[in-house]
């Protein structure tokens, strides 16, 4: 899938008019580039100082750079089911009401990924707080770029869910999960500013 496509070759899809990979893919990706950069400085740190506590927090990143690739792959897929969705057959009113319940099913799938990204960042911003205890001030830089790359997931993972939330019917789903989004957003927006207040070159 697109995750494990050479870098080269993802800009490629991701710049096309295919409609996948696409924003939400991309988020992903994007996540995961943070994560890539914050075991950079925790492995610079590691070389200094030999630590168990930071060979296990480098771990720890590596399976969650893991997670948001498979989630990339994740996205594309529920997209694309999207587009089946929109392709049913509509010649009749039982078509119609086929394919207006699966395009209803699908969006919803397809909101509910990158609300999955959204939540794991939320949930692992400690770490990134945590990690910033051991970042040299040689890889300060690469930290600061780590954490814009990760304000960037969040935001394109926050329109990749409205965008679907729009489109989706269901009055009870669509509050339920704007209201997850307006507390996740006032979480994450907090930490990531009382950690940029930690880290000024």
């Amino acid at each position: 899938m697109f995750s494990k496509l050479p870098l080269e070759d993802f800009v490629k899809e991701l710049s096309s008019k295919a409609p996948t990979p696409g924003g939400g893919s991309a988020s992903s990706i994007v996540a995961a580039f943070s994560f890539s950069l914050i075991t950079k400085t925790l492995e610079i740190a590691n070389k200094k100082v030999q630590s168990k506590d930071i060979q296990t927090m480098i771990e720890k990143a590596r399976e969650l750079i893991d997670y948001f690739l498979e989630l990339a792959d994740k996205d594309t897929d529920a997209f694309n089911e999207v587009m089946k969705a929109y392709k049913l057959p509509r010649e009749n009113e039982e078509e119609r009401a086929v394919r207006e319940l699966h395009i209803q099913e699908s969006l919803k799938l397809a909101s509910e990924v990158p609300l999955e990204l959204l939540k794991h960042i939320a949930e692992h911003i400690q770490f990134l707080e945590e990690s910033l205890r051991y970042c040299p001030n040689s890889a300060i830089s690469d930290y600061i770029t780590a954490i814009g790359l990760l304000e960037g997931a969040f935001e394109g993972g926050m329109a990749n869910v409205i965008i679907n939330l729009n489109a989706i019917k269901d009055r009870t789903y669509n509050e339920n999960v704007r209201s997850v989004l307006n507390r996740l957003e006032s979480d994450f927006k907090n930490s990531v500013n009382a950690i940029k207040k930690r880290c000024q070159i």
